[in-house]
């Protein structure tokens, strides 16, 4: 999630939350469709396969330290940084 994110909106979205009808966010772990695991995302998220990361930039703004520390480890099978949620 880019912290200075102009795109998408909500920011917070980037990581699965929604609003609700009053606008709202609602975190992911608090919708009806992670808690009944509907799509697998909870079953990923307890498995340790699902990472959360934020960094500053607007959209899609990729700095080395974010493919080193976030990107690479994935893809090379490795344990990557510690997930921020």
């Amino acid at each position: 999630m880019w912290e200075q994110d102009t795109v998408v909106v909500p920011r917070d979205s980037e990581w699965f939350s929604v609003w609700d009808g009053n606008r709202n966010l609602v975190p992911l772990k608090e919708q009806e469709m992670y808690t009944g695991d509907y799509i697998g995302l909870k079953s990923l998220y307890e498995a340790g396969k699902m990472f959360f990361y934020s960094g500053a930039g607007d959209h899609m703004h990729l700095e080395s330290y974010m493919i080193d520390n976030y990107l690479r480890p994935l893809l090379l099978d490795e344990t990557p940084m510690a997930s921020q949620y």
